[in-house]
């Protein structure tokens, strides 16, 4: 299928079974990408946007469903700012909210593992780059009266990458068959849009009330 799509390049984590899986494309006449590390939840590679531009850390997340996994994944981001000092983009299915706002329906949201998320986004300097769209990323398709929304795709970013690309915003993109909305990151905008000042999570809060779609990833030309 990879080979099928109009990418010239290509690094897959399989899934096990049907559960999990990570693919990242790309062009590589538009971006140069180096493969650094690969776990069965993380990508992390190495950007530069062509022809010219400095090299920035991108790490794309598919989250385990199972916290004990989760945890581990973590430790690893946790470990990766004392590896690498690049401007850094973490992005993808994270499959963890970090307030209650962030959920609708079902049972109420478990602050123990909000608290490990939390933890790990600011052990790792991150902030989240806001969004465009819809405010939930992800729905369960239960339509018995058991639906469930939840935001737990998001891009997160370090203060480097965010210098390096201060016109940078996120979009939610319309769901179709998936019970993900995908994200589409913009590095450059003629005019960006006010509500997408970067922020950290202590700040986080969403006020916009339409009901989206789950997330998927594709890494094509940024700009």
């Amino acid at each position: 299928m990879c080979k099928s799509l109009p990418y010239t390049r290509f690094s897959i984590m399989d899934a096990i079974g049907f559960k999990g899986g990570i693919w990242i494309l790309w062009d590589d006449h538009e971006v140069h990408l180096d493969i650094l590390q690969k776990t069965e939840q993380e990508i992390h590679a190495l950007v530069k946007v062509l022809p010219s531009s400095p090299s920035w850390l991108l790490s794309a997340i598919y989250a385990s469903p199972n916290l004990e996994c989760r945890k581990i994944l973590w430790n690893n981001l946790c470990s990766v700012v004392s590896t690498f000092s690049f401007p850094w983009l973490c992005i993808g299915d994270f499959n963890e909210v970090l307030n209650s706002s962030e959920k609708f329906g079902g049972k109420g949201v478990n602050s123990k593992r909000i608290s490990l998320f939390r933890d790990c986004i600011n052990s790792c300097g991150l902030m989240d780059l806001g969004f465009v769209g819809a405010k939930f990323t992800w729905l369960n398709k239960r339509y018995d009266g058991g639906l469930i929304y939840e935001t737990i795709d998001r891009a997160l970013c370090n203060t480097e990458w965010r210098t390096l690309y201060p016109e940078a915003s996120v979009y939610h993109l319309v769901r179709t068959r998936s019970d993900h909305c995908p994200i589409l990151v913009k590095l450059h905008n003629a005019t960006p849009p006010r509500n997408l000042r970067p922020f950290r999570f202590e700040k986080f809060w969403f006020s916009n009330p339409h009901l989206g779609g789950h997330c998927s990833l594709f890494l094509d030309k940024l700009n």
